[in-house]
């Protein structure tokens, strides 16, 4: 009885799927555009416009957002596609919220900014995210 042979080199050869820069780079616009949440409403607290006590809880809930997203974001780099949808999806509701944000500070007339650079930053992630050139990285779902 003969011994089981090993691998043949096709069963040995494996190519190592290369992360795009592209991908990268949507990533920090994620963590960026996640982070501009927490940053706007201590900016929104510091000016004293806002009852402190719905000031720290609005912080709070801001900052378990962020938190949300850092998990969908690290699976985002491993080339999770689940991980782009659901973060295109989440983008989705915070892009109402800041549009709604932002009409409402174009009323009063403060903190436009802030509100054009979330639009800003969540349209450049999300952009960023379904390029041609990343396109394969996500086909290949490692995760």
């Amino acid at each position: 009885m003969s011994p089981i042979g090993g691998m043949n080199e096709v069963q040995t050869t494996y190519t190592r799927v290369v992360r795009p820069p592209v991908v990268v780079i949507a990533a920090m616009f994620w963590v960026l555009a996640a982070l501009s949440w927490p940053v706007g409403r201590m900016v929104v607290g510091l000016s004293g416009q806002v009852d402190q006590l719905w000031w720290v809880a609005h912080l709070f809930l801001t900052v378990c957002v962020v938190a949300g997203v850092a998990w969908p974001v690290v699976r985002f780099l491993q080339g999770s596609f689940q991980a782009r949808l659901g973060l295109t999806l989440v983008a989705l509701l915070f892009f109402v919220l800041a549009l709604g944000f932002l009409l409402a500070s174009l009323r009063d007339g403060d903190l436009v900014a802030l509100h054009v650079v979330r639009l800003v930053l969540l349209l450049g992630a999300v952009g960023l995210s379904f390029l041609p050139v990343s396109r394969g990285y996500f086909r290949a779902n490692l995760h």
